[in-house]
């Protein structure tokens, strides 16, 4: 299983590369740390499972990003991981395509789970949004 991890923080993208194999041993990650290398990856086709993808990156602003991966992929579910959290900004990923928002402020239990809800076909929605909806 291939998933592409785009975050410019190499920290975090050691952490879910551990916890990618966490759900499968097997999994082969690749990284980009800014909008123009992960459309680079894009562009070549490979075959992925998944993409992980941080909203704060050099090169993009807010959504735009986003909208781009699935406009070039539409066929491969994201999941964003952002450090902001807020309602607003988990609908807006929701809405704008993504398959799931995971805070990075989570626990590692937490994205094993929310990530293997997605890779099932399922979406992941943080429960403090769920609660707060009407």
């Amino acid at each position: 299983m291939n998933i592409l991890i785009v975050d410019d923080h190499p920290l975090i993208v050691q952490g879910l590369t551990v916890a990618l194999h966490d759900i499968d041993p097997s999994v082969v990650s690749e990284s980009a740390g800014s909008a123009e290398q992960a459309l680079a990856v894009l562009d070549r086709n490979q075959p992925l499972a998944l993409i992980l993808l941080d909203l704060g990156l050099p090169g993009a602003e807010g959504l735009d990003l986003l909208i781009r991966v699935r406009e070039q992929r539409p066929e491969v579910p994201v999941v964003v991981l952002s450090a902001n959290d807020e309602r607003e900004t988990v609908l807006g990923s929701l809405d704008a395509g993504a398959m799931g928002f995971i805070s990075k402020r989570s626990a590692t239990p937490v994205l094993v789970s929310a990530l293997q809800l997605v890779l099932s076909g399922g979406v992941y929605i943080p429960p403090q949004v769920l609660a707060a909806m009407p």
